[in-house]
């Protein structure tokens, strides 16, 4: 029994390790609860956004790259990066204790920033980044 356990446990940490972070954007969002989560953690924020993670959590990655240049959607990434990181789809977080829910973030936040370079290149690229010191 122990021996079957730490071969289920293996499996889903090789595919935890797989996901991108798109997918565990979409897995996050497409949780039961993540509503009450969102409230909770960005209320003000989830009001400017609760169509646009409805989007996301029904149309997955590809409504994910649409809303890319969203800058409220993208703030909201940002204060859930961490949650994000560490959600483990299909352990429901009010029952698992901490050791399992979370995984470390650390090769999450390489994605984040290349995430955030491409929005900022997004920005650059509409005309909004044109200050004085701009070019």
């Amino acid at each position: 029994q122990t021996g079957r356990k730490a071969d289920t446990s293996r499996a889903n940490d090789a595919e935890l390790a797989s996901m991108t972070y798109s997918q565990r954007v979409v897995a996050f969002f497409r949780q039961p609860d993540v509503e009450r989560i969102l409230r909770s953690k960005a209320a003000d924020l989830y009001a400017q956004v609760e169509a646009s993670v409805r989007k996301v959590g029904s149309r997955g990655e590809a409504a994910l790259e649409e809303l890319a240049s969203d800058v409220h959607f993208v703030s909201l990434l940002s204060l859930l990066e961490n949650d994000i990181a560490s959600f483990v789809p299909g352990i429901n977080p009010a029952a698992a204790s901490p050791v399992l829910k979370y995984s470390s973030p650390v090769p999450y936040k390489r994605d984040f920033e290349s995430k955030l370079r491409t929005f900022h290149g997004r920005v650059a690229s509409a005309g909004y980044a044109k200050g004085p010191g701009k070019i």
